[in-house]
């Protein structure tokens, strides 16, 4: 699936996470978190969950329909 990068980036900046934070509280790597935020990236559902679950957002802001 395709995720939302800004929608990530924005969600990042108001919660004051870093890449390293993001990486942590999703329990995935520094590489994988950072070509979230960098590059366009197809993740699977278990990534995405993740990262919803590490911003405390509903995966649903953060992929695109």
């Amino acid at each position: 699936m395709k995720i939302k990068r800004d929608a990530i980036k924005k969600i990042m900046i108001e919660k004051e996470m870093t890449i390293k934070n993001l990486a942590e509280k999703a329990e995935i790597s520094y590489a994988t978190a950072s070509r979230v935020t960098t590059k366009t990236l197809d993740c699977n559902y278990r990534t995405i969950g993740k990262l919803a679950r590490a911003l405390d957002v509903d995966a649903t802001r953060i992929i695109e329909a």
